[in-house]
């Protein structure tokens, strides 16, 4: 079975700024090792998917990092933005055009701008392919096992299972610390990391089933993306679908979106300087 991924590519990254500024978000800025997240990010998925395969979603604004930061990326494999919107009318484009390219195939989604320990995410990522493959009604998500009562994330709630595989009973949007000690306490409770794994036909037809307006509106003429809701993924079919698993996941993860976050990892002097002053 064809595998392919979608990296997420278009987002602002205004909680870091001036460190992430909108011309040039968080993403595309090198903070680790001389690299930005956005190659992190390619080459890890590189590991899993063939690079022909892999396509990048973004503004037209942003191309020009592409070129930039990713020279070796099949160009052909862009999926340009009209407009920037959230996460469901991306994936939405995107599995439209991908399952154009490849029928029967499935799909990994990315985001962009997290930091992955990579080994045991490459572990992970291909352990719930070989789960999805085998049940390709079921939506994918991932969860981090937290190591702290973070408000910063959302919650995936599962029962409590030592399985590496769980239905998903439901999503929490980010708590008060109160509530996220519950969420540590009670081992049912994991952060979303926003990646998701499904067999894209099943995905469409979930689409159609749950966005039927902007499904119709996209397989009839791309250039109506303007008019699709700005909704994410999370909000428009995850908290409705009731085949959805989550992968237990225990590799290194942070969406270094806030700068108590970002001074742990970054060796970027400029970076750590502006961390620093907001401590």
């Amino acid at each position: 079975m064809l595998k392919t991924a979608l990296i997420l590519a278009g987002g602002n990254g205004t909680r870091l700024f001036p460190i992430s500024t909108l011309d040039r978000p968080k993403q595309f800025v090198e903070l680790f090792g001389g690299k930005t997240l956005l190659e992190l990010t390619y080459e890890r998925v590189k590991r899993i998917v063939d690079s022909d395969n892999i396509y990048i979603v973004l503004p037209e604004k942003f191309v020009h990092f592409i070129d930039e930061l990713l020279p070796d990326f099949n160009r052909n494999n862009l999926i340009i933005e009209p407009d920037q919107k959230n996460t469901a009318p991306c994936v939405l484009l995107a599995s439209l055009i991908i399952n154009k390219r490849h029928p029967n195939s499935f799909m990994y989604v990315f985001p962009s701008d997290h930091l992955i320990e990579e080994d045991k995410f490459i572990d992970t990522m291909n352990g719930a392919y070989e789960f999805i493959i085998n049940n390709r009604n079921y939506v994918m998500t991932f969860g981090i096992v937290p190591n702290s009562p973070s408000t910063r994330f959302g919650y995936i709630e599962t029962d409590k299972s030592t399985s590496t595989f769980s239905r998903v009973k439901s999503f929490h949007e980010k708590p008060d610390l109160m509530k996220a000690n519950q969420y540590l306490n009670s081992g049912c409770y994991y952060w979303n990391c926003g990646i998701l794994l499904f067999y894209i036909d099943n995905m469409l037809n979930i689409f159609k089933s749950y966005m039927s307006d902007e499904y119709e509106l996209l397989i009839n003429n791309e250039d109506n993306y303007s008019k699709l809701n700005n909704i994410s993924i999370d909000y428009a079919i995850l908290e409705k679908i009731d085949d959805i698993i989550v992968t237990k996941c225990t590799f290194l993860w942070d969406d270094v979106g806030v700068f108590s976050s970002l001074i742990k990892y970054t060796d970027n002097e400029y970076a750590l300087n502006i961390c620093k002053s907001f401590e």
